[in-house]
């Protein structure tokens, strides 16, 4: 793939633009400042508690998939 070497610039449009529209959001914000932090604060700690979650039962999931293929191995082989 061949971009012509504006990758860069279309990347940094993207994150200006992003920087933009967040600050826009902010200041047209139905709350107040406190309100909005309140409200970040949680959906952070919810995310990052579910992806903890998600997290455990994937690494559990892979654990009893490596303990099964184990047991499936013939045994006195190398």
């Amino acid at each position: 793939m061949n971009d012509n070497g504006y990758g860069g610039i279309r990347m940094t449009g993207f994150f200006v633009g992003a920087l933009v529209g967040a600050a826009v959001a902010l200041l047209y914000a139905p709350c107040s400042g406190q309100e909005t932090r309140e409200w970040l604060t949680k959906r952070t700690r919810d995310l990052r508690n579910k992806t903890q979650e998600t997290f455990e039962e994937t690494k559990d999931k892979a654990r009893s998939f490596v303990n099964e293929a184990a047991r499936e191995l013939p045994r006195g082989r190398a």
